[in-house]
């Protein structure tokens, strides 16, 4: 996948799904595709009770779908919960994929906390946190009542990343490398990863992390 995953994470009433909102609609005047994907353990119905994909979905189709100039949809059954990797496949095309949820899936995660709530992860285990109550905690922090700052964090370290040959972040601060440097780093990785026998194919995307 050549987009980024964020999962946007909190307890109840932590106003996450508000915000999400807000942050959605300041990517889109910035010129941006968002993708959203809601986790939900519920399970859920899409489809409206008559409607002919309904009654195709009742006869016992596998896959239903509608489709008009602006806009698709298809709805379709599956025999096990689908990983997150999974079904951010049908979400190509986007800039970047925010996700409700999915809190054990591994990916980036932003906590939204209120004021006087516990806090959901450890420090260690997010990008940032969107709060009314800043803290102590090492990490980016952002206020929840404005979108633009967090916006413009995730601009700058998730999105614009897809637009450049090879980045580097050293504690949490990129780098700037410079054309030549930045043509080694990407033509020694790509030799290096060429010798591996692992991966299938030509690979889209790499992610290099190295712990000190």
């Amino acid at each position: 996948m050549l987009f980024e995953i964020i999962s946007f994470v909190g307890k109840s009433d932590s106003g996450k799904t508000t915000f999400l909102e807000k942050l959605v609609a300041e990517l889109l005047k910035r010129g941006y595709k968002v993708g959203v994907l809601k986790h939900d353990v519920h399970g859920f119905e899409m489809d409206k009770e008559g409607k002919d994909t309904w009654k195709m979905a009742k006869a016992g189709a596998w896959s239903v779908g509608i489709s008009h100039s602006e806009k698709m949809a298809i709805i379709q059954k599956v025999t096990k919960e689908l990983s997150l990797e999974e079904v951010a496949k049908f979400f190509e095309g986007v800039d970047i994929l925010f996700t409700e949820g999915y809190k054990r899936e591994g990916k980036k995660r932003i906590e939204v906390r209120r004021k006087g709530m516990e806090p959901l992860c450890k420090p260690d285990e997010i990008v940032a946190l969107v709060t009314d109550d800043f803290t102590s905690e090492p990490i980016p922090q952002f206020p929840i009542d404005d979108p633009n700052p967090i916006a413009d964090f995730i601009e700058e370290k998730f999105i614009k990343f897809r637009h450049v040959e090879c980045a580097l972040w050293v504690n949490g601060k990129e780098i700037e490398l410079g054309a030549f440097v930045e043509k080694i780093m990407k033509e020694v990785n790509l030799a290096l990863i060429g010798t591996l026998h692992d991966i299938d194919g030509s690979p889209k995307s790499i992610d290099l992390k190295i712990r000190l």
